[in-house]
């Protein structure tokens, strides 16, 4: 993880999940869709199929040398780019890259407001809060780098890091008001807008990897095993899940389930929702997975891509899936990427692509 956030730093190589895999035979309600040098499942209890692209895509626009990480509005992404405004960075290793700053940025215009931006330093991987009064983001300059929360009003800022969180590795929005995640000092915290910071007790010595707050409890991994274990923060009673060999997870809007990124073999991935108790309510893929996979705003649809290979050639396609009929559609192929957000309107979805010395970016409009 250490190294993942040092080459983040560096911005020379950015890469955030990386896998290739082969499904698994077809089962009682599975669909199998196999292609040359490739196979996908889609899962679902009643329904499985997918539908073409056509059916939802009205366009898509691409942006080139922009990172976007999340929506302020339909119109409007926060970006990270190069600042050619300031001197390039000091550190040798670094020299020939500029910092890059948030911006606001108009996607129609394609105009860029600066947002924030710090000498020497590079900024990155910027989430709203869900009413979008503050921002977190990860800042970096030599070593390893820190999250940061900033208010949007007034630019004021606090790196999350201390006696007490030790340097965080891993932040999300648990509301409004608070930001937690795992931090290196093998414990999880909870940091508030006001820069006040607090350790898990409970938690502590446990080495935490990676830990969400899901209503009144928290889930979290450790870098022990590849179990998921669950802390009710009533009785604070910890709970064993079993050995789930969860990666990653992602929060639905209303916290009340979660996308679990799941090593399923030593070359097979799935994508799992689950409930705020951990158990697993349905799969939506098995197969070669790479990058991202996000919650529409009304939570009935979800954006994610496969990293499938087609003999020499390795082609990224992006789905998305509906929760109501249980339909896959693929809807674009040939897009990297590293990073999905919908717009508020869930009308848009941005796609962000940061594997390269260059960021890119694009943003897809459904019908």
């Amino acid at each position: 993880m250490r190294n993942y956030k040092i080459l983040k730093a560096s911005l020379i190589v950015t890469a955030l999940l990386a896998f290739t895999a082969c499904s698994s035979e077809t089962e009682a309600n599975r669909q199998v869709i196999k292609e040359p040098g490739k196979t996908i499942t889609v899962i679902d209890n009643e329904h499985t199929g997918t539908d073409q692209s056509e059916d939802l895509v009205e366009k898509i626009e691409h942006y080139e040398g922009i990172n976007i990480s999340d929506w302020l509005d339909e119109e409007t992404v926060v970006i990270s780019k190069e600042n050619t405004d300031m001197d390039k960075m000091s550190l040798a290793e670094l020299s020939e890259y500029y910092p890059k700053s948030l911006y606001l940025y108009n996607v129609n215009t394609r105009e860029a407001k600066l947002l924030y931006g710090v000498k020497n330093t590079f900024l990155v991987d910027a989430k709203l809060s869900p009413d979008k009064k503050n921002i977190l983001y990860y800042q970096s300059s030599l070593g390893d780098g820190t999250y940061a929360v900033m208010n949007m009003s007034t630019l004021k800022e606090f790196s999350i890091t201390g006696d007490v969180s030790g340097v965080a590795y891993t932040a999300h929005w648990a509301d409004n008001e608070n930001v937690m995640g795992a931090s290196y000092n093998g414990s999880a915290y909870v940091a508030d807008i006001k820069g006040n910071l607090s350790e898990l007790v409970e938690l502590e010595g446990e080495a935490v990897s990676n830990a969400i707050k899901m209503q009144d409890h928290i889930m979290y991994t450790t870098n022990t095993g590849s179990n998921l274990y669950m802390m009710n923060l009533v009785n604070k009673q910890i709970k064993d899940l079993g050995d789930k060999k969860v990666y990653r997870m992602k929060l639905s809007p209303d916290q009340k389930q979660v996308l679990l990124f799941k090593e399923k073999g030593p070359e097979t991935m799935a994508l799992v929702i689950a409930d705020a108790e951990g158990n697993e309510l349905k799969t939506i893929v098995e197969g070669s997975y790479n990058g991202d996979a996000a919650w529409s705003p009304d939570q009935r649809r979800i954006a994610y891509n496969i990293k499938s290979a087609d003999n020499s050639n390795t082609n990224d396609e992006l789905y998305i899936y509906d929760l109501q009929t249980g339909k896959s559609t693929q809807i674009a192929v040939n897009l990297p990427i590293s990073s999905i957000s919908w717009s508020p309107s869930g009308q848009q979805i941005a796609l962000s692509d940061t594997s390269g010395s260059e960021p890119k970016s694009s943003i897809i409009h459904l019908k």
